[in-house]
């Protein structure tokens, strides 16, 4: 992805990259998810995540943003209630962009409302975040405030996350899917 031409929306915001790598978020501010570094409330126009360089995509959950930077890590920033961040803690939410622990060879990020996926380079998919309905598919229910892999699937080349579930598609052109259901 080339700078500037990656945008996600969350419930009430959103973020795109911006020259050089820059991140810029707008919108509502009430769980920190512009990443601004401030509880302020909400801004009608752009304004840039502080820390953020070098970024090549962004995704957006409800009340949290995430970047992939530099050459595979990933900062979020946001509510963290249901460890949306990634960070190993299910502290409150930060108002600052934080690292995800251990990844650092993403290639592509997807968000649902309260999750987010990665896939890595080496074709793996992992995930973090609420789990209430299996959506980081790792076969339990339990929510992880730090990135697992998705149990048994490889050759992933993309990913895309709804509200509680998440589809991978892989090299042979199937696709995976894992967590909600209700609607089929």
């Amino acid at each position: 992805t080339q700078p500037g031409l990656d945008a996600a929306t969350g419930y009430s915001h959103a973020c795109a990259l911006a020259p050089a790598g820059a991140v810029a978020c707008w919108g509502d501010n009430l769980q920190v998810q512009l990443g601004t570094g401030t509880t302020s409330g909400p801004s009608t126009v752009a304004v840039a995540v502080p820390g953020i360089a070098n970024a090549t995509a962004v995704a957006t959950g409800d009340f949290h943003s995430c970047a992939i930077v530099g050459t595979g890590s990933v900062s979020c920033w946001g509510d963290n209630d249901l460890g949306q961040l990634g960070s190993g803690t299910g502290s409150p939410s930060s108002a600052t962009p934080v690292p995800v622990t251990g990844i650092t060879t993403a290639v592509a990020i997807t968000a649902g409302s309260q999750h987010t996926c990665v896939t890595l380079a080496d074709q793996t998919a992992h995930c973090w975040g609420a789990n209430g309905a299996r959506q980081l598919g790792d076969g339990t229910t339990t929510n992880r405030s730090a990135p697992v892999a998705v149990s048994g699937l490889t050759a992933v080349t993309s990913s895309s996350a709804g509200t509680d579930q998440t589809c991978a598609v892989r090299t042979d052109g199937t696709v995976r899917c894992w967590g909600a259901n209700w609607a089929g």
